[in-house]
């Protein structure tokens, strides 16, 4: 199962890397880095390193990617479009949904796992 899941998290970098590169607009761009340091700090995670993923997360997500949207927000000289289609809006709650279900799979799996732990 963990095979499958490290592969679902490196799917989701690699799209979410591809996207980086693609996209026009520097929020959305940001956006996605911010996806591809979730899907590694996931990954790494896997890999038991608790500690590297949460400060993975919390320095890159948390800090750097919030000053560069930021900042990207101050330099953009138009407005996205207030009134766009509702499939547009709720396109990534199936993700979001399908992340938080990995992730709560991963926690649950860690502290009830079989193996015996020596205090």
């Amino acid at each position: 199962m963990d095979a499958i899941l490290f592969l679902v998290f490196a799917a989701i970098a690699v799209v979410c890397a591809i996207n980086l590169v693609l996209q026009r607009h520097p929020i959305s761009s940001a956006l996605s880095l911010i996806g591809v340091m979730g899907a590694a700090g996931g990954a790494v995670l896997l890999l038991g390193g608790e500690f590297i993923a949460m400060a993975q997360l919390i320095v890159y997500a948390g800090a750097i990617m919030v000053r560069s949207c930021s900042s990207a927000c101050c330099s953009c000289r138009h407005r996205s479009k207030a009134h766009r289609k509702l499939w547009v809006k709720i396109r990534g709650a199936p993700l979001l949904a399908g992340l938080i279900g990995v992730v709560g799979y991963i926690v649950h799996q860690g502290y009830t796992g079989t193996e015996d732990r020596a205090l």
